[in-house]
């Protein structure tokens, strides 16, 4: 369980504010609550899964999340969700059916 919003920037240990988060994630993310929107060069909050819907802001195309969203943008870019060693993990996780 990772925090959403970091405690350095008063989030809180409570469920609303608590995600799943792998190790390679969380680390990437840090205390970060955004970054730079790729296309529109504007400051972006992540994708929060606790108050967003996830298919309004990602697609998966075979193995790789493609952003549909500024959010989504922002999110795929620092997490690194299409780096090549985690296609190829979803792959593996995605051909047994």
């Amino acid at each position: 369980m990772e925090h959403i919003i970091a405690e350095k920037h008063r989030g809180t240990t409570e469920p609303e504010n608590l995600a799943l988060a792998c190790p390679y994630c969380n680390r990437a993310k840090g205390t970060d609550l955004g970054s730079i929107d790729p296309e529109t060069g504007r400051l972006t909050p992540f994708f929060n899964p606790r108050t967003q819907k996830w298919s309004d802001h990602f697609q998966l195309n075979r193995a790789e999340i493609k952003p549909l969203t500024a959010e989504g943008r922002v999110t795929v870019a620092i997490l690194q969700f299409n780096q090549s060693e985690r296609l190829e993990e979803r792959n593996r996780l995605i051909s047994p059916g």
